[in-house]
């Protein structure tokens, strides 16, 4: 759906405008929204709106877990995102006049808007909030909630919003090699000066917010966009890339999945046929939670990242979707790469209602599965330990009576 330079993202989630706000109920959009990367994210009930309640009185948007449910928190109150998308290239002053009369015609109550980092940082450590600043205070005009997408690293798997003076240094800032060495238009996760530079301008954005936006107008940012690889290139061949593919599989990744191979096994050894993809899916989710922490210390805003989902039905061979990203079989993979990282929400590019609804039941059932799978293995374990400690204490037992029945005869002999 569009509208003028607005889109109703299919990660927007579907929900009726209640009328005791004064606004008519609203058909449901298409798509389910947001997703944890631990389970379903369920926001519900419109808090304060933008213009009410003192700034200084307003707490730190916020996600709170309980009972196994989970909420959005704004204004100390759960709140529910009737969100839509600014197109990619439309975060612009010169743009939003046309952005805020479609928000108000489709009674949206919060707009996701980029942030480019080629426009924030155009020279080294030299940072121009000139935009960022105009679309919080305008948000704040028309009464709705910012979410921002931090346009970075990777934008749909490529560095298009990479600052100039870093795509002009490719030896400082290098990008993927294939198998052949030849270089490919994505990043590679494995860049420490590239890391390093996204960290500072993801800081210095975060900072800046928590200075300029005291009224709490952006309740989230969204940390790159559509991370990963296109273009049937599974995983980075660089030669640290290729380094650490022949080394042993990370403690916290090993932990994570359970992974059953013996310590020190190297990523094919661990992961077979799915070791590529779940190496890059680390490498990446790894890079991703280094900006996120870096940020997150700086002003503790929820995060989250989106990822190109692949189809659950007929996925197709890694490669033909694009790898590195949150996709279903890896978000395992993610939790333990990226714990600062809050939210993984679904992006389907599909325009069939039915089968986008059909994808979103697989993604359930897999989230269901995950957790009984960790569930029975919880359950395994406590029954080992209860079976080792019963073993020991029969063992005790057993010594108890066999020192009883050694020193019996001397006892009864003496009496």
């Amino acid at each position: 759906m569009r509208m003028n330079s607005i889109k109703v993202s299919q990660r927007t989630i579907a929900a009726v405008c209640p009328p005791a706000f004064g606004r008519r109920p609203l058909p449901a959009f298409a798509g389910r929204g947001l997703h944890l990367i631990g389970g379903l994210l369920v926001v519900v009930a419109v808090a304060i709106s933008p213009a009410s309640a003192h700034a200084a009185d307003r707490p730190l948007p916020k996600l709170v877990h309980k009972d196994g449910r989970h909420a959005l928190m704004v204004d100390g109150a759960p709140f529910v995102v009737l969100g839509a998308q600014v197109n990619n290239s439309s975060a612009w002053p010169g743009v939003l006049p046309q952005v805020w009369p479609a928000i108000k015609a489709i009674h949206a109550n919060t707009v996701e808007m980029p942030v480019y980092w080629e426009q924030l940082e155009p020279k080294p450590g030299v940072f121009d909030y000139a935009v960022v600043d105009a679309l919080i205070t305008q948000a704040r005009k028309n009464d709705v909630r910012v979410i921002l997408l931090w346009f970075a690293t990777w934008k749909n798997g490529g560095p298009h919003y990479m600052p100039l003076w870093m795509k002009q240094d490719p030896a400082k800032y290098p990008r993927m090699l294939a198998a052949n060495g030849r270089a490919v238009g994505s990043a590679s996760p494995f860049a420490r000066e590239t890391l390093e530079a996204d960290k500072r301008a993801f800081v210095a954005l975060m900072r800046h917010l928590k200075k300029f936006d005291a009224q709490r107008t952006v309740i989230m940012v969204q940390v790159e966009n559509e991370p990963g690889t296109w273009g049937g290139l599974v995983r980075d061949h660089s030669p640290e890339a290729e380094r650490l593919f022949a080394g042993p599989v990370p403690d916290a990744l090993r932990a994570r999945l359970q992974v059953k191979a013996p310590a020190g096994a190297t990523w094919t050894e661990a992961f077979g046929k799915d070791a590529d993809e779940f190496f890059h899916a680390w490498s990446v989710a790894r890079y991703i939670g280094q900006v996120a922490a870096a940020g997150k210390e700086e002003y503790p805003l929820p995060l989250y990242v989106n990822a190109a989902l692949r189809d659950p039905l007929t996925p197709g061979p890694a490669g033909t979707y694009e790898t590195g990203g949150a996709t279903d079989n890896v978000l395992d993979v993610w939790k333990a790469a990226a714990p600062a990282v809050d939210i993984q929400a679904e992006l389907s590019k599909t325009a069939d209602a039915e089968k986008m609804r059909s994808q979103q039941r697989a993604f359930e059932a897999q989230q269901l599965v995950t957790q009984a799978e960790n569930a029975r293995s919880q359950s395994r374990r406590e029954a080992c330990v209860k079976l080792i400690f019963r073993t020991i204490q029969t063992i005790r037992a057993c010594f108890f009576l066999k020192n009883m029945w050694a020193t019996w005869p001397a006892k009864s002999a003496k009496s």
